[in-house]
């Protein structure tokens, strides 16, 4: 038939997958001969890290490492002593449909973690670990944006959606020497490090983007130093940053950018016969920008011919529109508890968060849920001890965007753990959460994919008029009318904005 239609592409970003896996972890461990017997179990922690990510057909593929540290002492004796052990796992998860280009992120925390002694010189480890996994692709979709030919008339609507995505993403490392200030002897172990990554700073140029952002350490380490343990803590800024290149992109466009630090080990050098004592530091980063500008669309949102049956075949498409950024901070509190003797001392506090979601409670605000596991190690009587408990918590987030249909993307991290003595048997926690991410509405866009016209049937005009006196009810406007009619809209006529309608009859 003779008529024409003109089509433009929609991109949209596609969430394939958004579910969680959960990863065993089992440790049998002998201990070396140059380590004394096991006498109590003071603490044992789970780190775990996504190296890798790869998407094959519909199969997802996550390599990880965990690290595990065990505390413990031996019998009669007040010095810590730490086991580290990393352990590698692979787990490959179904994915709904194969996929080509996706955009996977992966998120490991620990779920549980029990430790036992089955002799003096043998661990038994259990735990699991959380993998939260989110994969997206670009996907476009081909709507109708005009038509012409065979008395086709077009309702048409302006929508303003975020357009099509740019995506760049690479992972580098950092080395660093770090000095360690007075402490002496030889490092037996680096019983805990922490690592706080600053907001990142993101500058488009030319093709490229540049990031940087800051890493704010503290690592808490034990010495050999005669019959006691000598606890000490190392704190340093490192300053990260990367170019990233991402053909097309220029001032006009937004950009979301992150840099975040997916581990951070410290390796002891130095320390022996009273030589300069150091750490190689080698961190492992993430470097991620997704931009885009926004567009205005104007597609076909209804249709009819004056001339033939013929119907629409609708689509609707839910897009994306410019994000906003989140910045908020918040603090946590608890009191830990010891019954069996007086605190003399606090070697180091923590706090790790773990299966976190988001509900929302209205247009205007979010709440982040999780789980807290606040931690101690203390010395009571002269023997250390590990204090700890795991509560639920919540945190409000506000969206910077009005009302409608928004989702946002949240980073939660813990930027410092602070502790005071309450009383001779507690000790207060105090933890500083910052929660960055970004905020986005939701765009449903309602649109016409295809025509179909049915030249065996073409509309006749049956009336004994030409033109036809109507009053318009309620709240009919004059596309519906015209559609009602069979007429076109640009000829109805209405006199001084009344409800009063002139309807030529085609």
């Amino acid at each position: 038939m003779d008529f024409s239609v003109s089509r433009e592409p929609v991109y949209v970003s596609e969430v394939l997958l958004d579910s969680q896996a959960e990863q065993g972890v089992e440790f049998d461990y002998v201990l070396p001969d140059y380590y004394p017997d096991i006498f109590k179990i003071l603490k044992c922690s789970l780190k775990p890290r996504v190296v890798s990510c790869s998407v094959n057909g519909d199969k997802l593929v996550c390599d990880g490492i965990v690290n595990i540290t065990v505390l413990y002492l031996s019998e009669g004796s007040t010095k810590l002593n730490a086991v580290e052990h990393r352990y590698t796992y692979s787990k490959t998860v179904d994915m709904p449909r194969a996929a080509q280009d996706c955009n996977v992120n992966v998120t490991a925390t620990t779920d549980y973690c029990n430790c036992r002694a089955i002799s003096g010189r043998r661990l038994d480890v259990r735990g699991a670990v959380s993998l939260k996994i989110k994969a997206t692709c670009i996907t476009s979709a081909e709507i109708i944006t005009d038509a012409k030919g065979c008395g086709i008339e077009t309702k048409k609507e302006a929508y303003v959606y975020g357009g099509k995505q740019l995506r760049s993403e690479k992972r580098f490392t950092v080395r660093e020497e770090l000095e360690a200030g007075d402490s002496m002897g030889n490092v037996k172990a680096v019983i805990s490090t922490s690592v706080y990554t600053t907001s990142t700073d993101c500058r488009v140029i030319a093709d490229k983007v540049v990031l940087k952002s800051e890493a704010r350490i503290k690592a808490v380490y034990i010495c050999d130093e005669g019959d006691n343990t000598g606890v000490h803590t190392l704190e340093a800024d490192i300053p990260i940053s990367r170019i990233l290149d991402i053909p097309g992109i220029s001032e006009k466009h937004y950009c979301n950018a992150r840099l975040s630090v997916i581990s951070a080990e410290l390796t002891p050098k130095g320390g022996e016969e009273g030589s300069r004592l150091y750490f190689e530091l080698d961190m492992t980063v993430d470097a991620s920008a997704v931009a885009g500008l926004e567009e205005t669309i104007c597609p076909v949102v209804d249709m009819y011919s004056t001339m033939y049956e013929g119907e629409a075949e609708r689509i609707q498409i839910k897009s994306e529109t410019e994000p906003m950024s989140i910045s908020q901070s918040a603090i946590l509190k608890l009191e830990l508890d010891y019954g069996q003797g007086e605190i003399e001392s606090i070697y180091d506090c923590g706090c790790e968060l773990s299966n976190i979601s988001v509900q929302k409670n209205s247009d205007e605000e979010f709440t982040l849920c999780g789980q807290a596991v606040y931690y101690a190690i203390a010395v009571v009587e002269g023997y250390p001890v590990c204090i700890d408990k795991t509560t639920p918590f919540t945190l409000a987030v506000k969206s910077p965007l009005p009302q409608g249909e928004i989702v946002i993307d949240p980073f939660i991290q813990v930027s410092d753990v602070g502790c005071n003595m309450q009383s001779e048997n507690s000790v207060e926690l105090r933890v500083s959460i910052n929660v960055q991410g970004y905020a986005k509405r939701i765009v449903t866009l309602g649109a016409v994919k295809n025509i179909t016209l049915d030249e065996k049937s073409p509309k006749e005009h049956t009336g004994d008029y030409t033109l036809k006196l109507y009053f318009m009810q309620g709240n009919e406007d004059i596309w519906s009318i015209a559609k009602k009619y069979n007429t076109s809209a640009e000829n109805v006529c209405s006199e001084d904005d009344s409800k009063m309608l002139l309807i030529p009859m085609l």
